[in-house]
């Protein structure tokens, strides 16, 4: 006779059955898909004295870390894999953390702007840039049971490869459920700490000393952009005496304010006089202040003068003692001359080579600058002929005039710097289109308009891609001042990258049909010129200035070669 069950059997039996299911539902819920926030739980409805009370947090699961990967030349590094990477988080403090990779995609053209996948916890691009990041990456990974927790978490991502610098935002924060920007100083080493802390306090004594930012400015270079024209001039040189009856001669300098910016005004400014505070550096050939002057000068005492200044502007004379020694022609002149003693002592002439003028109103703020230059610059050397007509004085423009365009992102770099620096560590400040570059050395004073008022202190990281349809040896001829390097498919084939006058450098490389890869890295060091010209010489074919519109992609073929001649 076969047993029946009892029906409290029953009843433990059927709630075993419904243990097992939501068990497997559970476990193919928060097993298998990939929610943004775990589920909460579904509870029939009851009274609410017979409802159990819950506690439960929900912390997303995913995170997704945009990565930027670079080898030691700042190339992109364009292989990437999973396989390449480890991934651990420590929470307040604790123990590494190991966590597992979920994917990695490489993200084609992207800039660093806010991802717009908002799955999880992003952290989106450390550095900024204008141009497309090659070498880009979205890494994502699930957060283990012992990572889902509220504080501040650091994430460290290492790899295998030799040589391979990652860049990404190392961390973020939880509080009530919910992920949190970090201030950089949360994630501060020790040694970085230092850093800003020796940068806090030199904010703090510039803010202390206000007086002196004028002459900072005009003697280091220390320009974003500037808010109005200026106009610099010598125009004497005049004899003079001082108290003591020696004799020496003054330059007399004029500059001149444009009219536009007083015709900017508002009308309660024009009802009262303005200050215009102004600072005058000279320097050496090789970029060093040599001497400062400063002064104020008062502009318009009543508003009728405002409608003479927004017609011609403002002059105003600036009168600087002349060094003892300045050349003539071919000669140096010295007054007094100089003797037998000033030879014994080592005396050796600073010659002001170049000048920079800084005016700033001191109600409004707004900075205007200009450059002089003193002496002669001379002649410079470069061995492959200079295109006739090619040459430009512009390093690109704000928008691009081609399809075709390389794209530059400009960088402000930190005074003297005396070599190429890491592009990729540091943020882009505007983007340059340019479809040759054909900067042929000259004379530097007015920054790259629309983008930086600075004439010194600058780079530009230029990228590519042309096409070849001929194989054979292609030869680059590089004229530059700073420093500069060229890449073709990720291999240096010219270099430069030192402070140096106006000179050129040559590479060659042997090339196949198809598209490739070109960077072109830039910096302008300390004043007073400024060059960059890259030439290619095709195979079978003469020097001619490297221009992306003659070496279209062939994946592009929309695009039509110009025809290259022979000469």
């Amino acid at each position: 006779m076969q047993a029946t069950d009892s029906w409290p059997a029953k009843v433990r039996r059927w709630c075993a059955i419904v243990s097992i299911g939501v068990f497997a539902w559970t476990a193919l819920v928060f097993g298998q898909t990939k929610p943004d926030m775990l589920p909460l739980p579904q509870t029939p409805q009851q009274p609410d004295s017979e409802a159990p009370a819950f506690t439960f947090t929900a912390v997303t699961r995913m995170v997704i870390v945009e990565v930027v990967a670079r080898d030691r030349e700042d190339n992109p590094v364009r292989n990437l894999t999973a396989a390449d990477l480890q991934i651990s988080e420590t929470i307040d403090g604790s123990k590494e953390i190991p966590e597992k990779i979920a994917s990695i995609r490489p993200v084609n053209d992207a800039v660093a702007a806010p991802s717009e996948n908002k799955k999880g916890i992003v952290l989106s691009w450390l550095h900024k840039s204008f141009c497309p990041l090659t070498g880009a990456y979205e890494l994502s990974y699930y957060l283990s049971p012992e990572s889902r927790k509220d504080g501040l978490h650091r994430i460290f991502v290492s790899s295998s490869r030799r040589d391979l610098r990652l860049f990404f935002r190392p961390g973020y924060r939880i509080e009530a459920d919910k992920p949190a920007q970090v201030e950089s100083s949360e994630l501060a080493t020790k040694e970085s700490s230092a850093s800003v802390q020796k940068r806090q306090l030199l904010e703090a004594e510039r803010k202390k000393h206000p007086e002196l930012e004028l002459a900072v400015t005009a003697c280091y270079d220390t320009l974003g952009s500037t808010d109005f024209n200026l106009e610099l001039k010598k125009t004497a040189t005049i004899q003079d005496t001082d108290d003591k009856g020696i004799k020496g001669l003054i330059d007399v300098f004029e500059f001149l304010a444009s009219g536009s910016y007083f015709a900017s005004r508002s009308a309660p400014d024009r009802e009262h006089p303005r200050q215009l505070d102004f600072s005058f550096c000279t320097f050496e050939s090789g970029g060093q202040p040599l001497r400062h002057f400063e002064g104020t000068a008062s502009v318009g005492s009543a508003p009728e003068d405002y409608r003479a200044l927004a017609e011609g502007g403002f002059a105003h004379s600036i009168k600087i003692p002349e060094e003892r020694c300045h050349p003539e022609k071919t000669r140096l002149v010295c007054i007094p001359p100089l003797t037998e003693l000033d030879g014994r002592q080592g005396f050796i002439p600073k010659l002001a080579f170049s000048g920079r003028l800084v005016v700033r109103d001191r109600e409004s703020g707004a900075l205007g600058s200009a450059e002089i230059l003193l002496v002669d610059l001379g002649n410079d050397q470069f061995p492959a002929p200079i295109p006739q007509g090619k040459t430009n004085e512009s390093f690109g423009t704000k928008k691009p005039e081609s399809p075709l365009a390389m794209c530059g992102d400009v960088y402000q770099l930190e005074p003297w710097t005396r070599k190429l620096p890491l592009f990729s560590e540091l943020d882009a400040t505007a983007p340059l289109y340019a479809t040759s570059l054909g900067v042929y050395s000259r004379f530097f004073t007015a920054g790259i308009p629309g983008v930086t008022s600075r004439t010194e202190w600058f780079g530009v990281n230029y990228q590519s891609v042309f096409g070849i349809d001929k194989p054979g040896k292609y030869e680059f001829d590089l004229l530059s001042d700073d420093g500069a390097k060229v890449y073709i498919d990720d291999k240096l084939i010219v270099s430069d990258d030192t402070v140096h006058s106006p000179k050129g450098s040559r590479g060659k490389i042997q090339l196949e049909p198809g598209a490739h890869n070109i960077r072109v890295s830039y910096f302008q060091g300390p004043r007073v010129e400024v060059a960059l010209v890259l030439l290619i010489k095709p195979p079978g074919r003469a020097w001619r200035l490297f221009d992306t519109r003659d070496f279209p992609n062939p994946d592009q073929p929309g695009y039509l070669r110009r025809k290259l001649s022979v000469q």
